[in-house]
Order: C-alpha cells, then sequence, then structure tokens
C-alpha cells in the first residue's frame, strides 16, 4: 500500500521530469529560456536573496537549473551543496517547520568547505515535492555569465566569514567554559586568540577563464599582514562582522575555494573518550553537571525526538540559572515546534473532517427540483442558439434528439410539450433544409446552382435521422424523403467502404479515435432496417453489422486514465451504452449485459471528478507538470458517464430502482454547479467562444440528459424497444466469440507448454517458468477482456 501510494503521489514529479527532459533535448536555449519565464517555476527564485540583482537570462537559466525531486513521510533529504525550495508537504530542520514556498540550503550552495555547510539536514513529515538547484548547475551558471559569477563571489566571501565567526564564537566559548573547569590557572592565551581565518585559499577562476594564476594565502588575525598579500585579502582579513564587503576592483570567482582548517572536525583517533556523544542508554537527567552537560543532554533528548524529556532539561537548568538566556532560547524552540506540530495536526483534522463533509453528496432527491429548473434553463438556450438555421444545419439532425431523446421519457405535462414543440419545429426546419440540398453525382438546374449540396453518404445518413424522428414525433413521413433514402442506399450497394468508410476485413485497422464513428453510423443504418423505418421496402443489405462493430470493441484492451488514449475509449464506450439503449429510449440499462464496460465508466468518472475539482483547488499542479489538461471536457464526459451509469438505477428509488452512487451523485452536483446565467454549462477554462456548433451546444446537452431525474422507463416507443432486443442479442453473441477465442488462446498456450516439458531442460525449471507464463498471459487476456 505504501508503494502504491508513493508512486500515486509522485507522478507530478515524474512527469515533470519528463517534460523537462523533452523540452532540453529538442529546443534550442532561447526557447527554452523564454518557456522557464512563462512558467510557474519562477517563483523559485524569490528567497534567493543573492540572485537579486542577476541578469534576465542568468536567472531563466537558474529556472531551467532546477530539478524536482520526491520524498516520502519520514525520510531525511540527504542533499548537500544543494538549494531546496518546497513545493508540497512538510519538512523540519532544527525545529524550525518549512511549509510551501519555503527554501534551505541558500547559504550552503555557496560553501566549498564541508564543515561550513549545515550538518543538518531536513526531515519529511508528509509527502513533499522539491525543486533542487545543486552547486555544479550553479558552477556552470556562473562560468557562463561573468557578471553573475561576481555576485556569488561577494555572497559566497559573506556568507563565509558569517559562518565563520559563528562557529569561531561557539568553539571558543566551548574551549573557554572547559579550560575554567579543568584548568583556570594555567588556560594558555592562544585559546582565547584563536584565529577566525587561519587559511583562505584564493583561485581566480574555478574553470579557468580568468587570467590570474591560483594563488594561496594564508594569514592569522592579529599578525602583521605579509607584502605580497593583496588588498582584498586584507580586506578580508580586517573585516568586522557586519561588513563583509570585497574590493570590486578585484577579479574573483564563486568557484573560489574558501576553507576553514582550524574548524575541521577532528578525526576519530585524536577524539578524546570525554568528548564522545552519549547515547540513548548513556544519556542521563541533569542534575549538578557543568552548563557544557546540558548541550550534550538536550541535543541528545533531541536526537531520540523526546521533546517532554528536552523541555523537563531546560527546566532543571532554570531552576539553576534563571537567566540563561541559551536555555531559555533553546526551550523557546522546542515550544515553538510543538506548538506548530500541533496546528498542523489541527489543520489535518479539519481538512479531514472538510473533505468527509464534502465526500458525502445530496441525495438526488434533494436537488431534484433545481436540476428540473435548470434544465428548463437550458433547453430555451438552446432551442434560442438553434433559431438561426445555419447554426441549426451544421449540427444536422442530432439537433432534435437534443430535445425528443429527454422529451420521451418526459412524465405528460408542460415539460413534454414543450420538448415536443421544439422537436417538431427543429425537425420541418431541417426537412426544408435538406430537401434544398442536392445529392453529389446530380446535375443540378440552373435555378438551383448555387444551392449546397452533400455527398451521397452524407445525404443518407442526415435523411435517416430525420426519417427515424418523423416516426417518433409521430408526423407523416415525406415521401421524397423515403425515395431518397432509398435511392441513396442503393447506389451504394450497401458497400460499408463507400457508407462508413471501412470493409469488414478494415475494421482490426480501424485507428481508436475512428471506432466511435463508426459505431454510430452503423448502429444508424442498422437501426433503420430493424426498425423497417421503409415501410416493407427492403434496401441492399450490409456488408457487416453492429454485432461485427462490438466484437471489435471487445477485442481490443481498454485505456485506463489518464493514460494516453483514454480519451477515446471512455467516449466510445459511453457511445456503445447509447447504441444498446437508443440513446435513452429503452431504460432501465443492464449491468449483466456488459458489466465490464459500466466498471470502466465508473473508474473513469472517479478520474473526470478529480480532473473537475482541480479549479476548486486553486489549480495547484501547474500545467506544466501535467501531460495534459483534461478541465475543457469536464462537463462533456461528467455528464455522460453519469447519464450512462444512471441509466443503471434510475438514480432514485421513487423510479423504482435503487439509489445512485455516491459518484453519481457526486456528478449531478457538480454539473448543477457549471451553469452560467445565459442558460448554458461550460467546463472549466474552456475557451470562448468554442470552435463549433457542436462544441457550443454538446457540454449542455449532455448535462440536461443526465440531469432528468423523472425518466419514464421503459420509454414508451416500440421502436426503441425493438431495436433493444436486437442489440442486445448480437452483445451477447459478441461476447460469446470472445469467449472462445480466449479458449482456443489458452489450449494452444497449454498445448505449448505440454509439449515444451518434454524438452530437455529440467523438468522443475520448465515447470515454474511455464507457470509463470501461463498466468501472465492468462492475466493479461482478463484484463483486456471487454465485452
Amino acid at each position: 500500500v505504501r508503494l502504491r501510494r508513493y508512486v500515486h503521489e509522485s507522478m507530478p514529479a515524474q512527469r515533470q521530469t519528463c517534460q523537462e527532459d523533452l523540452l532540453r533535448d529538442t529546443i534550442s536555449e532561447g526557447l527554452q529560456r523564454e518557456v522557464a519565464l512563462h512558467s510557474a517555476n519562477t517563483n523559485l527564485l524569490q528567497g534567493l536573496y543573492w540572485a537579486d540583482n542577476f541578469e534576465p537570462e542568468a536567472r531563466m537559466e537558474m529556472v531551467k537549473a532546477f530539478r524536482p525531486k520526491f520524498f516520502g513521510p519520514n525520510e531525511v533529504l540527504m542533499l548537500r551543496h544543494c538549494v531546496l525550495v518546497i513545493q508540497k508537504g512538510i519538512l523540519a530542520v532544527r525545529g524550525r517547520i518549512l511549509r510551501r514556498g519555503d527554501a534551505w540550503g541558500i547559504e550552503c550552495i555557496l560553501f566549498e568547505s564541508d564543515y561550513l555547510i549545515e550538518s543538518a539536514q531536513p526531515r519529511s513529515l508528509s509527502y513533499a515535492s522539491v525543486m533542487c538547484l545543486f552547486r555544479d548547475d550553479l558552477l556552470a551558471i556562473a562560468r557562463a555569465f561573468p557578471s553573475v559569477d561576481g555576485i556569488l563571489r561577494r555572497a559566497q566571501v559573506r556568507a563565509a566569514v558569517r559562518r565563520a565567526l559563528f562557529l569561531h564564537a561557539t568553539i571558543s566559548e566551548q574551549n573557554q567554559t572547559s579550560a575554567a573547569k579543568l584548568e583556570p590557572a594555567t588556560k594558555p592565551d592562544s585559546a582565547r586568540n584563536a584565529p577566525v581565518l587561519q587559511h583562505v585559499q584564493t583561485r581566480s577562476s574555478f574553470s579557468g577563464h580568468l587570467s590570474q594564476a591560483d594563488a594561496t594565502t594564508s594569514w592569522q588575525l592579529g599578525q602583521p599582514i605579509p607584502a605580497n598579500v593583496s588588498n582584498t585579502s586584507i580586506r578580508t582579513a580586517e573585516m568586522a562582522p557586519t561588513s563583509c564587503d570585497v574590493d570590486p576592483t578585484e577579479e574573483v570567482s564563486f568557484d573560489s575555494k574558501v576553507t576553514l582548517r582550524q574548524f575541521e572536525p577532528e578525526s576519530p583517533e585524536k577524539a578524546s573518550p570525554e568528548k564522545a556523544r552519549p547515547t540513548a542508554e548513556t544519556a542521563r537527567p541533569l542534575g549538578d553537571e557543568a552548563p557544557e552537560d546540558f548541550t550534550d543532554v538536550f541535543a541528545e533528548c533531541i536526537a531520540l525526538r523526546d521533546y517532554k524529556a528536552a523541555l523537563d532539561v531546560c527546566r532543571s537548568q532554570l531552576q539553576k540559572r534563571p537567566d540563561d538566556r541559551y536555555v531559555l532560547e533553546m526551550r523557546r524552540s522546542v515550544e515553538q515546534f510543538l506548538d506548530a506540530a500541533e496546528q498542523i495536526e489541527a489543520e489535518a483534522e479539519e481538512d479531514a473532517d472538510a473533505e468527509e463533509d464534502e465526500a458525502v453528496p445530496p441525495e438526488l432527491e434533494e436537488i431534484q427540483d433545481q436540476a428540473f429548473e435548470s434544465c428548463g434553463r437550458a433547453y430555451e438556450a438552446m432551442f434560442a442558439y438553434l433559431k438561426d438555421e445555419e447554426r441549426l444545419w451544421a449540427l444536422g439532425e442530432q439537433a432534435v434528439g437534443i430535445f425528443w431523446d429527454p422529451g420521451q421519457l418526459a412524465a405528460p405535462g408542460p415539460r413534454r410539450d414543450r420538448l415536443q414543440e421544439m422537436s417538431l419545429e427543429l425537425t420541418r426546419t431541417l426537412g426544408r433544409k435538406l430537401r434544398s440540398t442536392k445529392r453529389a453525382g446530380k446535375s443540378p438546374s440552373k435555378s438551383a446552382a448555387a444551392e449546397p449540396s452533400l455527398p451521397g453518404s452524407e445525404w443518407l445518413f442526415e435523411g435517416l435521422g430525420q426519417l427515424w424522428f418523423q416516426w417518433e414525433l409521430g408526423v407523416e413521413r415525406d415521401p421524397w424523403l423515403v425515395e431518397g433514402c432509398l435511392s441513396e442506399w442503393n447506389n451504394l450497394g450497401g458497400r460499408m467502404e463507400e457508407l462508413v468508410g471501412c470493409s469488414a476485413g478494415g475494421l482490426p485497422s480501424v485507428p481508436r479515435s475512428e471506432m466511435c464513428d463508426i459505431l454510430m453510423q452503423v448502429w444508424t443504418l442498422e437501426r433503420s432496417l430493424v426498425c423497417n423505418l421503409f415501410e416493407g421496402q427492403t434496401p441492399a443489405p450490409l456488408e457487416f453489422g453492429i454485432r461485427e462493430v462490438l466484437a471489435e470493441i471487445r477485442r481490443r484492451p481498454l485505456t485506463e486514465p489518464p493514460l494516453p488514449g483514454f480519451y477515446d475509449d471512455f467516449y466510445l464506450m459511453t457511445h456503445v451504452v447509447y447504441a444498446l439503449n437508443c440513446f435513452n429510449g429503452h431504460l432501465p440499462n443492464r449491468r449483466v449485459d456488459c458489466p465490464w464496460l459500466y466498471s470502466y465508466l465508473e473508474r473513469c468518472l472517479g478520474f473526470w471528478l478529480r480532473e473537475a475539482k482541480r479549479e476548486e483547488r486553486g489549480n495547484r499542479v501547474p500545467d506544466i507538470v501535467t501531460s495534459r489538461s483534461y478541465q475543457a471536457e469536464t462537463v462533456d464526459a461528467v455528464a455522460e458517464a453519469v447519464d450512462c451509469l444512471r441509466g443503471l438505477s434510475l438514480g432514485v428509488a421513487s423510479e423504482g430502482g435503487s439509489a445512485a452512487s455516491e459518484s453519481v451523485r457526486e456528478g449531478c452536483a457538480w454539473l448543477l454547479g457549471r451553469q452560467e446565467v445565459d442558460g448554458f454549462f461550460y467546463s472549466p477554462g474552456v475557451k470562448r467562444p468554442a470552435a463549433s456548433e457542436y462544441d457550443t451546444l454538446h457540454p449542455s446537452w449532455t448535462a440536461v440528459a443526465s440531469l432528468q431525474f423523472g425518466r419514464q422507463a421503459p420509454g414508451p416507443s416500440p421502436r426503441c424497444a425493438l431495436w433493444a432486443v436486437h442489440v442486445r442479442a448480437a452483445a451477447l453473441e459478441a461476447g460469446r466469440r470472445f469467449q472462445t477465442n480466449n479458449k482456443q488462446t489458452t489450449s494452444k498456450q497449454q498445448t505449448n507448454i505440454n509439449q515444451n516439458n518434454n524438452s530437455s531442460h529440467s523438468e522443475e525449471t520448465c515447470c515454474a517458468g511455464y507457470r509463470m507464463m501461463c498466468a501472465f498471459e492468462i492475466c493479461t487476456l482478463r484484463s483486456c477482456a471487454h465485452l
């Protein structure tokens, strides 16, 4: 479970790494810097004080140099000579809590000496994502930009001297205290006058770009300065703790080393036994020990994370020395750390409670009235939009289905009457438009030379759709429409290559992105035959039908979200449901028809809901990290998934079905929040205006279908019922074919295994290998099963 959780949490960091590698390998340096300029990573430089005066090109190079790293809870980040900027999660170091946006190691990356670098390393308190800038990358930037080299050198000297003075003061205090305790009368003066900087190695350039030769100078504070020492060396040696300037006329480099050999730790052979760090067993409560023992015992308690004992040690020491500022500071640090930890736990509990409250979506009965009003506004908005005949013609006969597919399931009343009125008006308008449109291949008259025309197959599909709605709406069929559809069908001879662009033998090679269109076109053709739209007149037979298409879909493996290709698979699966129920014309849906399909839609719905709420979470994951954002498709996808899954139970108990699942209720509640004042539904981040009439209407079209709670099932259409019986039998046959093929494949594999068992290999080794191979193949086949 921990491994799975880690892999899931680290996916954004992995995606970002892959995308950065791709950019580095494919585009120029200048374009890379431009991408960095417009990315969210520019915020990484806010905490780096020494980068404020960098030239813009150098700043963008630094942004490019940051690398993502990911850590699980309770891990120590062993990253020295590195700047860390926390992107996500919580870290702790030396009693300090690091949150999102905080930086660590800002000066450590400047130091060359390991002894100057902070020895404590942050520890992750949760899953943490950090951006790292390593010293090698910073050196490369310094070599490329001379002005940056000088700025970094000045910051390096300032930070090194400040750190050295701190270390010197700490060690001097410890030495004085120890000498006073052991031999107060004979303490040497040299111990009190230890130099701050004993050795400073100054090299003109680590990369060899500058003209000066390498030089090594050394001095001690309080001694005469040799004549051959440069002004920079003199000023560096004499500077006060608050004045750390470097002579701007001296050409120095950030790559130069600043080492403090005096403060390098003793080797294990030279270390005295009394200075050994106490262990958990040797740590004892502070009694009458000297002040330096307080530091050892306190540090041991902190190392063991026994913060209560650390506070007790401080309390005992303060009873002896109430005004000890050092002890007071240590106690305050521990108390602040514990308060921060309690605050984090409280915030985590509040977040968990908020998520728990949010995770309980309302029952459908609670939002039924709101959904009814919302659908009414959307119907009127879409109908007003389609009053424009050009828009209506661009959408075609599908526009009638927007209103009549839910209209036939509505309860008798004003809503049903209004939807029927809209459908009739659109059907008549489309009929007039289609009649004036010439079919390709016929010579139009001179008066109609400017009139539009359609290829034969497109005219046929538009005519079949209009003929279907004339039947469903109960209006008289236009003789010219019936004659035109029959004529065009027979002219094409039932050849599927001409009708849908694919022959029976070409089905396996149809791309995933085109399979949904082929399914809908075959559905339209075969539905016309099964439901007898031509009233006894029989057109040419089809080369293949819905059974073969479902069998091909059954054969192909499904792609899980958010892997590439899942988008096409998802919409293909929703339209398989619509093909089975004739676009909700015959409900309820039956899970037993294809349980694999509804399980897949449930998984996809969970993904779409998480994607939809990215905006509500403030888009914490930058777009540069994600391989693709699906926010602009969320209303369409959530609505179709909810529509298909609600068809299993019809949503509310009052309709005779079981209660809707939690994800379905959550999807319905979220969809209601996506309607705007104009009556249309919009996905987060969608571009406006949409690229086409279909893209404009489809979100609202699918939303009103999924939010129709008062469905009458089964529907009143006898043609939809007839088709449902036919297509479910076809789906059952496709499933049987797939099972037969699976058994044959498994039988062949077993035969191969038995034959190989007689080979010269040892029986034990071969059987183990074959069992593994067989288990792998069977698991693969099961995971790829569709229908």
